[in-house]
């Protein structure tokens, strides 16, 4: 048994994620990582960014969201009793993109802590605050559109 996510990601075939001790999910740690079963599991796995999104539809495979004029697509990763859902984003799953491109949004940037590859940056955008780890250099007080993928973009059910 360990709280350390490095340590069960990299010794076990089979990670248990609990929360006051109820099974959350069993898989293996590809599948706990890259699909985590609710939002407790996401936030335990690295999922930082949770913020409020509307759901707006289905496009195939993925859900569009919304809020305060972005539209994303997402992966949903539970069944909907409403239309208030939750958009959960890893920091590293977010790329600069230029304007406009498929899935991005304009973010200005608060807080830039410089880690020589990569920079972990705090952005305010339309829909809240974000972490983003992105790769190259960016000055605080800076406008910069992110992208993050639909299979990096996380949708569940409203966050109670």
């Amino acid at each position: 048994m360990t709280h350390d996510q490095d340590e069960a990601l990299s010794m076990t075939d089979r990670i248990v994620v609990m929360k006051e001790g109820v099974v959350q999910q069993v898989a293996s740690p590809k599948e706990v990582y890259s699909r985590p079963k609710n939002l407790h599991v996401a936030r335990f796995m690295g999922f930082r960014n949770v913020v409020p999104f509307m759901l707006e539809g289905t496009k195939g495979d993925l859900v569009a969201v919304s809020a305060n004029g972005v539209r994303l697509l997402g992966t949903a990763m539970e069944a909907f009793d409403s239309k208030s859902v939750s958009l959960a984003l890893r920091p590293e799953d977010m790329e600069r993109a230029a304007p406009g491109e498929p899935n991005a949004f304009d973010a200005q940037v608060e807080v830039v802590e410089y880690g020589g590859r990569d920079s972990l940056i705090i952005v305010n955008t339309a829909f809240g605050r974000l972490w983003a780890r992105i790769a190259g250099e960016c000055a605080e007080g800076e406008r910069i559109a992110l992208r993050v993928a639909p299979s990096k973009a996380l949708v569940y059910g409203e966050e109670r």
